[in-house]
């Protein structure tokens, strides 16, 4: 007899790659992201309300905001995680889903917060969370929370990205975590190269397409050396598309 998915959690493992690991031997933040998405995806495949079920209906799922906490050092090569997940509820607009990464021996690693939405494939606008999908996953229904904001005024440090071909995902948009990497890249080397990510929230606001150019402002906050706000945005359309704070372990 075919075992039904739970709906309460969904576990997944991986084992770390050379090909994950950033400069000092540690899984990449970027790259525990993948993670936690592609633990997202085996989920809602599983749930049948995924990209197959969605796209039959008009519709896809894009991710829209981000919090993500690190609580210990990032493992290394060859160590094995496992990323357990779970959705807590709607409300009209949102999926909200929940990760924790730990390891072999169960040391947490990683907490993160997600918020999604449903765009529409053909009006490219958002769209409410249909009952047939409600009815699969019979969750909470929330109130409903503000969208994260963080303002760059008086950017410090800028840098110029141009969309290349591999930056996109399956919907020919920039993939997310493209804009993560863009988002740790525009921080300075010497908060990179001394201190460690501790926290980094994420609002996604608009896609960026093929040959787009990016820039990404990034300014500390005048009450904290550790907290910096970052901005991406398309100059040639004066669009923002994300907006980005960060924490780092001093």
């Amino acid at each position: 007899m075919k075992t039904k998915p739970s709906l309460a959690v969904y576990n997944r493992s991986f084992q770390i790659r050379s090909y994950e690991l950033s400069a000092d031997q540690r899984l990449t933040v970027a790259m525990m992201c993948n993670f936690l998405q592609e633990t997202a995806s085996n989920h809602a495949d599983a749930l049948n309300v995924g990209f197959k079920e969605c796209l039959e209906q008009g519709i896809f799922w894009v991710l829209s905001e981000l919090s993500v906490t690190i609580l210990s050092s990032m493992p290394g090569l060859y160590d094995t995680v496992h990323v357990k997940t779970w959705p807590t509820g709607f409300d009209r607009y949102f999926a909200y889903r929940e990760f924790e990464l730990v390891t072999a021996d169960a040391a947490q690693v990683a907490t993160a917060s997600t918020k999604w939405m449903l765009v529409n494939i053909e009006a490219k606008k958002p769209t409410p969370v249909p009952t047939w999908l409600r009815e699969r996953l019979p969750l909470p229904f929330f109130k409903g929370s503000k969208t994260a904001r963080y303002t760059v005024q008086d950017p410090v440090f800028e840098k110029l990205f141009r969309v290349r071909f591999s930056d996109l995902d399956i919907n020919l948009h920039v993939n997310n975590v493209k804009m993560i990497e863009w988002i740790l890249e525009s921080v300075p080397d010497f908060i990179k190269s001394k201190h460690i990510l501790q926290r980094m929230d994420l609002a996604f606001r608009a896609e960026a397409r093929y040959d787009q150019n990016i820039v990404v402002q990034s300014v500390r906050k005048d009450d904290s050396p550790a907290i910096y706000h970052h901005q991406l945005s398309i100059p040639q359309k004066k669009q923002m598309i994300a907006t980005a704070r960060t924490e780092w372990k001093y």
